[in-house]
């Protein structure tokens, strides 16, 4: 055999070898490609799932919220009512306590009065 044949002869057993490691590398690389694309399906799934409990929990505080606001919205106005109410009446109370001169003392008191100016 020539030094050829025998160079051909072991790159053909070289490459045959390589050919099987190269099978078992895809092999191993095609099933950690599956488990990775199986465990990120899990993931998401789970994802979902939490997120969707997380919206389900943000709305029941969202209906919460603005419940009680209405709630206090609605006593704020109220308490604002009252108090314009009782506002008006202790300016009413304040403006019927004036002191009402007797007018036969009316030019008495204008005396007294351009004394102090």
């Amino acid at each position: 055999m020539s030094n050829q044949e025998e160079l051909l002869k072991l790159h053909e057993e070289l490459a045959s070898v390589h050919r099987g490691y190269e099978q078992k590398v895809n092999y191993f690389k095609a099933k950690v490609k599956n488990l990775t694309t199986e465990e990120n399906a899990k993931i998401a799934k789970e994802n979902g799932q939490k997120q969707a409990e997380v919206n389900a929990n943000n709305n029941k505080l969202r209906a919460d919220f603005d419940s009680l606001n209405k709630v206090w919205e609605d006593n704020q106005k109220t308490l604002a009512q009252n108090f314009e109410e009782k506002r008006q009446n202790d300016i009413k109370t304040a403006a019927s306590l004036r002191i009402q001169v007797d007018p036969r003392f009316q030019s008495t008191i204008d005396t007294f009065l351009k004394n102090l100016e």
